[in-house]
């Protein structure tokens, strides 16, 4: 049977973009995703270390693993190699051999919705590996399976080139293009306090809109963070930067935008009764 490639290779985003997660842990990731994305059931198999890459995504029917093969043909440095078994753990996916090629070719680790063997070789490696289950029974090897394509894992659907972290609590994943607002306030605050800084010495809370990236998960997380935010006392003081009052966070937060459309604000508060 055929094995279908969408790509030979998954975009991937700036490399410190991704060391920005290298030490975050999986439970901050999710929590500030509106603990939505995260697969389910999958456990570490390796003796440590940390899971942080690119999905490079594999499809194959349960208990074959043809297409496994195939990908590792293709896969590079920091791919994450995240194969979609169905779930099944009645045979192995993947076991030491595989283990060992994907090592060489520089992937950063296995996420298997299914079963691997092996389990010593695993054990005494630090090269990740997260699954559901081991058993002795070995795959098949007649395909189908697709390559590059979206997949599901343990309920959290994961598309070629997306973002996965993973650790002692599991794996989380996320979109690239929305990997520079994850938890920005949170790991590096110092840096965000100095674009705010700027931003409110040469604009003013009068001229600054709150903005985010939230096509998929709400964005409720990312407006707490903000509103908890304050500007450091030692930068505040050796840049001579406006105190961020929670009057201005008010005005970034919403109010300068509804100015902009026209919104009498001290109107519409006092109309819904909201104090001043």
């Amino acid at each position: 049977m055929s094995i279908t490639t969408a790509m030979t290779s998954v975009p991937k985003p700036a490399p410190d973009l991704i060391e920005a997660f290298r030490d975050a842990p999986t439970s901050v990731i999710s929590d500030n995703l509106a603990r939505l994305p995260g697969a389910v059931g999958l456990r570490p198999f390796h003796r440590g270390g940390r899971l942080v890459g690119t999905a490079f995504t594999v499809r194959t029917r349960p208990g074959d693993n043809l297409a496994i093969h195939r990908a590792l043909e293709l896969v590079g440095p920091g791919d994450v190699i995240v194969v979609d078994g169905g779930g099944d753990e009645t045979r192995a996916l993947v076991g030491e051999i595989m283990k060992n090629i994907a090592e060489h070719r520089g992937a950063a680790g296995y996420v298997i919705d299914g079963a691997i063997r092996d389990v010593a070789a695993f054990a005494a490696s630090e090269f990740p590996c997260f699954a559901r289950s081991a058993i002795h029974r070995g795959p098949y090897k007649s395909g189908p399976g697709e390559i590059n394509v979206p997949v599901s894992i343990g309920g959290s659907v994961i598309s070629p080139g997306d973002i996965v972290v993973g650790d002692e609590d599991g794996v989380v994943s996320f979109p690239a293009s929305i990997a520079a607002t994850v938890n920005f306030i949170s790991r590096q605050p110092r840096v965000f306090a100095e674009m705010l800084g700027k931003m409110l010495w040469w604009c003013g809370e009068d001229k600054i809109l709150y903005g985010g990236e939230a096509p998929i998960w709400h964005p409720q997380w990312a407006l707490e963070e903000f509103w908890n935010f304050e500007l450091p006392r030692d930068i505040v003081e050796e840049r001579g930067y406006p105190q961020l009052t929670d009057q201005a966070k008010r005005k970034i937060l919403g109010e300068n935008l509804a100015r902009l459309h026209g919104i009498d604000v001290d109107a519409k508060k006092a109309e819904l009764g909201v104090p001043g």
